[in-house]
């Protein structure tokens, strides 16, 4: 690979998948129409051309191993001489920070609270959360910018003038995905990352509740999982459940039959202090998309919708409701 100029800026994820929507759609090809662009995310260990950007793949991070030889193969490269260095993940402000300190403009982009989800697990996650912000807090000063996802966000910082918003608002299409037409049996769509806290299993739960009593309802998962154990339970529901459908990660290009098979779409966080102040992107897609949806009743998703805007309200992690 030829060395980068002062015109080439160096995009870097060691958690996300090479085309995800936020760093590859929306920021690295907006870059790439007046920048040289390079990027390292994961793509299974290989390398290749798209849009005119330079991807360097990353192996799938399923370990501590594989975490640290992603982030040690971006800190090297780094090295380099970038006009900008810009970094999506928790486990790479350290990195950015050894940049910072060696003068290297360096922007971080947080896409959600850490320091509210870990909380959540157990003394030793929140003493890493607390760890992770104690990091976030010395970006906000050596780094040249950092990003957040959501206003909110702002609580978690003292006022700095390096903290910039870019949200991340969906693409509009005033084309919907679905038609009008009533869809026989109903089926129902769950797109995100799938987790407990994020109201997969709750899903999954009441619609086998649903079925018992008579009627024919089914599920569509679309998304991943980090943790390997609830990966091996999509997998057996997948496996032992016929009305049940699990994709695993797909873009959107590859969601559009799913989609089109749909009858309406759920978003069914529970109460984590993450969640209740952020936007609800995915209540947005399927809005764009022009389903109905079910959400859970999250502060946020109170001040949003209701049921004129064509969505029905449900108890978080309540799956008798």
């Amino acid at each position: 690979m030829p060395k980068p100029s002062d015109h080439t800026i160096l995009i870097a994820t060691s958690v996300h998948i090479w085309n995800d929507p936020r760093v590859f759609f929306k920021e690295a090809r907006t870059l790439a129409a007046r920048y040289q662009v390079e990027y390292m995310a994961v793509a299974q260990d290989r390398s290749f051309t798209r849009d005119g950007i330079a991807i360097t793949g990353l192996e799938f991070p399923r370990n501590a191993r594989t975490r640290l030889k992603n982030q040690v193969k971006i800190l090297c490269r780094g090295m380099r001489n970038y006009r900008v260095i810009h970094i999506h993940d928790p486990e790479l402000l350290w990195v950015g920070l050894v940049w910072a300190l060696l003068g290297k403009p360096v922007v971080y982009d947080m896409h959600e609270d850490v320091m509210a989800v870990l909380g959540r697990k157990g003394p030793l996650a929140r003493c890493l959360g607390r760890g992770l912000r104690r990091l976030e807090r010395a970006g906000t000063h050596l780094f040249a910018a950092f990003i957040i996802a959501e206003d909110s966000y702002r609580n978690c910082f003292p006022p700095t003038r390096s903290l910039v918003a870019i949200h991340n608002y969906v693409c509009v299409d005033p084309r919907p995905v679905v038609d009008r037409a009533a869809r026989s049996p109903v089926t129902l769509l769950y797109v995100g990352k799938c987790s407990v806290i994020r109201g997969t299993k709750d899903v999954v739960e009441a619609v086998r509740r649903v079925r018992e009593a008579g009627t024919d309802l089914r599920l569509i998962l679309i998304g991943s999982s980090r943790d390997p154990a609830f990966v091996d339970q999509l997998e057996d529901w997948n496996r032992t459940h016929a009305w049940l459908t699990w994709t695993g990660w797909l873009s959107l290009e590859e969601m559009v039959p799913w989609i089109r098979r749909a009858s309406l779409g759920v978003a069914p966080l529970h109460h984590v202090p993450n969640y209740e102040h952020s936007l609800p992107t995915k209540i947005f897609d399927y809005m764009n998309w022009g389903l109905p949806y079910l959400y859970s009743d999250l502060e946020i998703n109170r001040r949003f919708f209701s049921e004129s805007t064509g969505g029905v309200e449900f108890p978080a992690g309540d799956v008798a409701a």
